[in-house]
């Protein structure tokens, strides 16, 4: 049995520039909630969200890393993601199994070019969001200038929920803005008071009963403003902002209780469609344990001792190791066998998996990212994933000779994992070239054929088969005659050629 039930899951994906404090957040939260027994830092290699070598090596995040603890009675998991645009593909697939879009910004470099990107993905999705400033004990930071840029870009609907008690390295906490106080700590930024008639204000916008009795002047009851507040962050009608500083581990309790207590449930997020195959229209699936059960693929891992892992959000229904599901892409019926929750690179067997679990499963071969997994009686199918086009190429050349199927066999086994790099053989050229979303996340696939496989290749720069053709219409006729006694010999040739279109 899970020692927690639907209700008590909160599902969260963390969004953000690169270097903008998400992974430190994440150790941070683990280490608050006792999920692990010492802070991890990605400085000196001991994060569990950054466990790969190439993670540690770069000193960023490079895959998405799935993890959970357990914060007053909610089940919280955990999905750290990539900050640059080169590793995007996994932050774009993580949007689809989380209910709460976590967007970290930097108090020292504020909103920055992937801010705003991933917000936006996260609004086309419809996740809640809950924003949390880092750094906040950085150099020369202006709190109330960050405010105010963070309104004016990402809306008014962004408001305090907390408010540091100091800043840069005067910082010593946060207010809960909430509850406010009584008496107030020394040297809070900004006017508390004014914070919490803000926040109270914009909560209650989402619920009219809610706002008549706020404007009569009634008071609102706290559980109701509770209730209001989890629908107001579920329905994108209030963003609280959050601040922390990750070194010294304050304000980051406060972030676990806005999880815990301010985002919604499985039960009280997102709606989720997907197409009835039988019926094929779009229906709205129930996040209960008698629903038929249904999930949907978003990563891949080829673990060098597991094997193939196939990571997926259950969306309705439960998933028991002793049953099987059908995949609705390649129509096979798959056996499910083991399942695990992920914690960061280790995988915990569990017996049964429910609504809002984010579990794997291994050895599934035919089992993408994007697939629809579900009841066999009872299809469904969900959206594909929309992923970027990757646009920088290389050739590869095996360095031992004869490892060139080998080498080929791996490179696919890597397109498992990431969906913006692609392998082709050029065929007038005869060259294999490998495309991804930059040189960086190339060389980043070369290091893991060298770390995975122990194959060691050069690159170049790939051939240009050039192609060339005539650039106008012609034509022209010829008459050969030949008479030298006897037969004759005579014919007429008409020619016409024109250009070939482009490309």
């Amino acid at each position: 049995m899970n020692p927690y039930e639907t209700k008590d899951i909160r599902t969260i994906v963390l969004l953000g520039h690169g270097a903008s404090g998400k992974t430190s957040l994440v150790e941070s939260m683990l280490f608050k909630a006792g999920a692990t027994m010492r802070l991890g830092s990605v400085e000196d290699g001991t994060s569990v969200a950054d466990y790969d070598a190439d993670a540690k090596e770069k000193r960023h995040t490079i895959d998405s890393s799935i993890l959970h603890c357990n914060w007053k009675g909610r089940e919280i998991n955990i999905i750290d993601t990539p900050g640059y645009a080169d590793f995007i593909r996994d932050a774009i697939a993580s949007l689809v199994a989380a209910e709460t879009a976590l967007v970290t910004i930097s108090a020292t470099d504020g909103i920055q070019v992937n801010t705003g990107k991933l917000w936006n993905l996260a609004c086309q999705k419809g996740l809640g969001k809950v924003i949390v400033i880092t750094k906040i004990d950085g150099e020369n930071v202006d709190y109330q200038a960050l405010l105010d840029s963070i309104k004016n870009t990402l809306g008014a609907i962004c408001v305090p929920l907390v408010l540091p008690i100091g800043a840069g390295h005067d910082f010593q906490g946060v207010v809960n803005v909430f509850e406010l106080p009584n008496p107030l700590p020394d040297k809070v930024v900004g006017d508390a008071q004014s914070a919490h008639d803000a926040l109270i204000e914009t909560i209650v916008s989402a619920d009219d009963a809610l706002m008549e009795k706020y404007l009569d002047g009634k008071e609102i009851d706290k559980t109701a403003l509770q209730s209001c507040f989890v629908k107001a962050v579920a329905g994108g009608n209030v963003v609280p902002i959050l601040c922390c500083s990750n070194k010294k581990a304050l304000g980051v309790e406060d972030v676990l209780d806005t999880i815990a207590h301010f985002s919604p449930s499985p039960l009280e997020g997102l709606k989720r469609t997907a197409i009835d195959m039988q019926k094929n229209q779009e229906i709205t699936l129930e996040a209960t344990k008698d629903s038929h059960f249904s999930g949907f693929v978003f990563k891949s891992l080829i673990d060098p001792f597991v094997g193939k892992l196939s990571y997926f959000r259950v969306v309705s229904g439960m998933l028991d190791g002793e049953l099987s599901f059908y995949n609705v892409t390649s129509k096979k019926l798959n056996k499910v066998g083991h399942i695990y929750r992920i914690f960061g690179k280790e995988q915990q067997p569990v017996s049964k998996a429910i609504p809002g679990d984010i579990v794997a499963v291994s050895k599934a071969e035919d089992i993408h990212i994007s697939d629809t997994i579900c009841d066999s009686k009872h299809p469904v199918k969900f959206p594909e994933i929309t992923f970027p086009t990757p646009m920088s190429s290389l050739a590869v050349i095996p360095k031992s000779k004869g490892a060139e199927k080998k080498l080929s066999e791996c490179l696919h086994k890597l397109t498992e994992e990431d969906k913006t790099f692609k392998v082709s053989h050029d065929t007038l050229t005869n060259e294999l070239v490998i495309t991804g979303m930059s040189n960086l996340h190339l060389q980043v696939i070369i290091s893991r054929l060298k770390r995975r496989f122990g194959i060691e290749v050069e690159s170049h720069i790939p051939k240009i088969p050039y192609k060339e053709t005539i650039t106008a219409k012609a034509q022209a006729q010829y008459k050969h005659k030949k008479q030298s006694g006897g037969h004759g010999q005579y014919g007429e040739v008409h020619i016409k050629i024109e250009p070939l279109p482009r490309g």
